[in-house]
């Protein structure tokens, strides 16, 4: 039998940096905000550099890749691009005769304005509202074509009508009238055809 020795100083040395880099992929799934799971995959970063400094050689350098692709991971937080936990929603239930999907950011100055009026409006017909942050939700934006703020879609009876920029609660009530009747009307010849 071959007996192994084992130095705990190197295995523990290349484990942290490795658990440094898993914690820190792990981060953003486990917290929502965005800015504290970037904070904590920077302080991770940093554990991981003071860490280095101890040692030599190969693990010295595995552990500067570590600390670095930790910092990789945090830049790519607040965009959503890396590590990004689900796109996380508002949803106002207000009936079923269709969905509107809002997207807003908070550095948008309109936004909180629009999404309280497509609320009132969508109450009185009725829609459905899911508000989102296009800053993690860029995949469900992506789907109507959307790559700014404000901007909402209204799904009736397979019927999709876009907006986008600032509008007033007479443009909103047309808009989301207009996107009922269309649908209607589609849904009429849809049944006259069968």
């Amino acid at each position: 039998m071959i007996a192994m020795k084992i130095d705990v100083g190197k295995a523990v040395s290349v484990a942290l940096p490795a658990l440094g880099v898993f914690t820190a992929i792990l981060l953003p799934y486990l917290v929502r905000n965005a800015y504290v799971a970037m904070a904590g995959m920077f302080a991770i970063s940093i554990g991981i550099f003071l860490l280095s400094k101890k040692l030599d050689g190969a693990l010295k350098a595995f552990s500067y890749g570590s600390a670095f692709a930790c910092l990789i991971l945090a830049a790519g937080v607040p965009s959503g691009e890396v590590g990004h936990a689900p796109c996380p929603e508002r949803v106002y239930l207000l009936g079923n005769a269709g969905t509107v999907s809002y997207f807003q950011s908070p550095f948008c100055p309109n936004c909180g304005g629009l999404e309280e009026a497509l609320v009132r409006s969508a109450r009185e017909r009725g829609l459905e509202v899911r508000a989102y942050d296009i800053r993690y939700c860029k995949g469900e934006a992506s789907k109507y074509g959307f790559y700014a703020t404000p901007c909402f879609a209204v799904d009736a009876f397979n019927k999709t009508e876009r907006s986008c920029g600032m509008k007033t609660n007479g443009e909103v009530n047309a808009i989301l009238d207009g996107a009922l009747r269309n649908s209607a009307e589609k849904s009429d010849e849809n049944q006259e055809a069968e």
